[in-house]
């Protein structure tokens, strides 16, 4: 009887016990195997965000940096570009830049063979407001620049003007050595000594090219100081020539002007002066149907003439000769031409 109380005590404590303890572990299994599972894709979650954050970050700095570059290729450098613009500011069709430049240049060649003009004797900038064409021919080349520089100068005091230094009614004194003959009518409306406006000056020296009144504009800031502030309209590296002597260059001139071109608000009435020079002269000659604001230049044989033409589009021209026989039917030929040239289609 003992025998069998011991083995059935025995085998209630095996079924029991036993079985309790088995299911018990196998549930603690499936929830440990189920957090480890979940930790699992969590991390992996993390990091392929990370990896996408990654290659985002790479896609968009390549991305932009593309962009840059094609805003920067986009943007008028040089005679090479090729942009095409189907409609202009003033609703004409433009041409491709390089097809443009081309004519002009195939223009220019033609001319300075039939004349016997190189790179001593003949330089020639042209550009288009409008479709940022440009062509430059020896714009290197410095030549005894005359009344040309009257554009610039002026500049320098409308700037002072705008800039509150100087008003149109500030006057400067007519200096004993600043007569000079020539057109205006400085020298018989005023005398030495007296006070002259500003203004008055400022257009003599633009529509009657009157060199008495150039020369006291041009002491009003000094013969030295003039000069060095003039190249601020320009780039370029200048010689040490340029700031003690009245010379140019195409390269220069074309700057200036396209300056004065891209601020007219600036110099409106600088321009307004400029289209009522020279009696429809020089690039103004043959195209009396457009408004041209240039100015011409003539010292010793240097005879040259530039400007703003407002033709369908608008262009700016500059012609420098020396030494160059009937120069001014020249540059009066080219003014033509060229715009005949490029609004042809």
């Amino acid at each position: 009887m003992r025998k069998r109380r011991r083995g059935k005590r025995y085998k209630i404590v095996s079924l029991n016990i036993m079985p309790r303890r088995s299911a018990h572990l196998g549930k603690r299994y499936k929830v440990v195997n189920k957090f480890k599972f979940v930790r699992s894709i969590t991390v992996l979650l993390i990091i392929l965000i990370a990896i996408i954050a990654l290659i985002t970050s790479v896609v968009n700095k390549v991305t932009g940096t593309t962009e840059e570059e094609k805003v920067a290729e986009s943007m008028p450098q040089n005679k090479s570009e090729n942009i095409t613009q189907e409609v202009t500011s003033n609703g004409v069709r433009a041409i491709d830049n390089t097809e443009e430049e081309n004519k002009v240049q195939t223009l220019i060649d033609s001319i300075k063979q039939t004349n016997n003009l190189n790179e001593d004797n003949f330089a020639f900038f042209y550009r288009n407001i409008d479709t940022g064409a440009n062509y430059l021919f020896n714009e290197n080349k410095f030549f005894t620049a005359a009344s040309t520089v009257k554009v610039p100068l002026s500049m320098l005091y409308y700037d002072k003007i705008r800039n509150g230094e100087l008003t149109e009614e500030s006057t400067l004194i007519y200096g004993k050595d600043d007569y000079e003959a020539g057109s205006g009518t400085t020298d018989y409306t005023y005398s030495v000594g007296d006070s002259i406006p500003i203004s008055f000056l400022m257009e003599q020296a633009i529509i009657n090219s009157d060199n008495t009144a150039t020369n006291i504009l041009i002491d009003g800031i000094g013969k030295e100081e003039y000069r060095r502030q003039i190249a601020k309209y320009s780039n370029r590296t200048l010689p040490d020539e340029f700031f003690n002597s009245n010379i140019t260059s195409a390269g220069y001139a074309d700057d200036v002007i396209r300056y004065l071109a891209e601020h007219q608000s600036d110099y409106a009435k600088l321009i307004e002066d400029m289209k009522k020079s020279s009696n429809g002269e020089y690039l103004k000659a043959q195209i009396p149907d457009y408004e041209v604001a240039h100015k011409y230049g003539d010292y010793e044989g240097n005879i040259h003439d530039y400007g703003i033409i407002y033709g369908k589009n608008t262009y700016l021209i500059g012609v420098f000769t020396s030494g160059v026989p009937n120069a001014k039917a020249l540059i009066e030929d080219i003014g033509k031409r060229v715009v005949d040239t490029v609004e042809s289609e």
